[in-house]
């Protein structure tokens, strides 16, 4: 028994894997073997759903004239006429309701009408248990066996059947859970795609219907000018945002298999490039001290747009007449990794929000007009090329002398990895 017994073990966590494959096929295969294992000649799975106990898949080989098991649908209508709640019907109802095992070794102990006793005699079933598939106290289904050898259940095989019954509803719950996420997923990704696409497009036009006004409002007429000029801004924070939950979706869905070798060295002037034209009424000052190049990582072209983000914040948070950054590039051989720095003369961050900073819609400004997506969706970005980054006072001891945010990354040989694939 006991040989047995981990062998449906094994067969019950088999089973879990394909769950979201063919969930009722799994539960036939279950029930097939249990039935070979108890010698119990039919068999039946009943699955509790919107208050009815519903037949799913069953055992066996029964008579012709029982259709689909015809015997067990029959109990379950007509077991227990007359007694108990007025809506409880049947042999699996009262297992339901009990939340017990039942076992009955004779046939003559069942309250059932003269019509369904007359069939189960005829077919001489003589031993029926029904077992409930539960999990954490709530019943989501019953096992049912039945018997014509009158062979008795034993309380072992007892045991192995409602332990069965808590394996498949532990299965059960987890199907329902796969279920509820996966519509949650697919109502996420209608409303970002709602979001990014028909509400961005709409979003435009205004944007543009707005310049237009900017060009033929009277320029001397300063209160509409402002308004004007400050529905536009507001517009671009909104296509901004938009932009950055299309950004993040992606990521979110980003598989390794789509990571590639990147240049660190081509991606750092990429982004300086970016930030040059972003600011180009600034006076900018941009240091950049490196070892030799190229150095690769393993990753995507997103790696720009973490870097656009952390020269842009470096940018804000600088209130000089000169903004003036550095950024450091080098490598440390035995940890295999890359380390990249960037450090500004901003205002710095105090360390009781270094921790924060990171989180999403944290403004670690209050005056701040970003949306606090930034440095989360570099953090999540970086994470996805097991990468991190963390920040630092450009000034040991003096946050307000700027900040230093540090990206390590691990690098890769490009030799070997092109010869690793080949």
């Amino acid at each position: 028994m006991k040989q047995n017994f981990r062998h449906l073990e094994g067969i019950i966590s088999v089973t879990k894997a394909f769950i979201q494959l063919d969930f009722f096929k799994m539960l036939q295969e279950v029930l097939n073997t249990i039935a070979n294992m108890i010698k119990g000649e039919y068999g039946a799975i009943f699955l509790v759903h919107s208050g009815e106990v519903e037949l799913v898949v069953h055992s066996g080989n029964p008579p012709k004239s029982l259709v689909k098991t015809a015997l067990l649908q029959r109990i379950v209508e007509e077991t227990n006429e007359g007694t108990g709640p007025s809506n409880i019907m049947g042999f699996a109802a009262q297992t339901v309701v009990q939340k017990r095992t039942l076992v009955f070794d004779e046939l003559s102990q069942l309250s059932i009408s003269k019509a369904a006793f007359k069939v189960a005699q005829n077919i001489g079933i003589t031993n029926l248990l029904s077992t409930p598939i539960i999990y954490h106290g709530q019943v989501l289904g019953v096992i049912q066996l039945v018997r014509t050898n009158n062979q008795n259940f034993t309380p072992q095989e007892v045991d192995v059947i409602e332990s069965f019954g808590r394996e498949i509803g532990l299965v059960i719950t987890e199907k329902a859970a796969l279920e509820v996420a996966e519509e949650a997923r697919q109502d996420l990704e209608f409303f970002i795609d709602l979001l990014t696409h028909d509400i961005s497009s709409q979003a435009m036009i205004i944007f543009s219907c707005l310049e237009e006004l900017i060009e033929v409002v009277d320029q001397e007429d300063e209160d509409t000018q402002f308004y004007v000029k400050s529905a536009s801004r507001s517009l671009q924070r909104v296509q901004t945002i938009i932009d950055q939950i299309r950004l993040l979706s992606t990521i979110k869905n980003l598989d390794v298999t789509e990571l590639a070798p990147i240049d660190v060295c081509e991606s750092i002037d990429r982004s300086i490039d970016v930030i040059k034209s972003m600011f180009s009424e600034e006076k900018l000052e941009i240091d950049i001290i490196r070892e030799s190049c190229p150095i690769y990582i393993k990753g995507t072209t997103f790696l720009d747009n973490c870097l656009i983000n952390l020269l842009q914040n470096a940018i804000l948070a600088d209130h000089n007449p000169v903004k003036k950054l550095k950024i450091l590039l080098d490598i440390d051989e035995e940890l295999n990794t890359c380390r990249i720095e960037i450090m500004d003369r901003g205002e710095g961050i105090p360390d009781e929000l270094k921790d924060k900073i990171f989180q999403r819609f944290f403004r670690a400004r209050t005056k701040s007009k970003g949306s606090g997506l930034g440095l989360y969706i570099t953090r999540s970005i970086l994470g996805k090329f097991n990468g991190k980054i963390s920040v630092k006072n450009r000034i040991q001891g003096e946050y307000s002398q700027g900040a230093c945010f540090i990206v390590t990354l691990p690098y890769i040989d490009i030799e070997d990895y092109y010869t690793e694939l080949v």
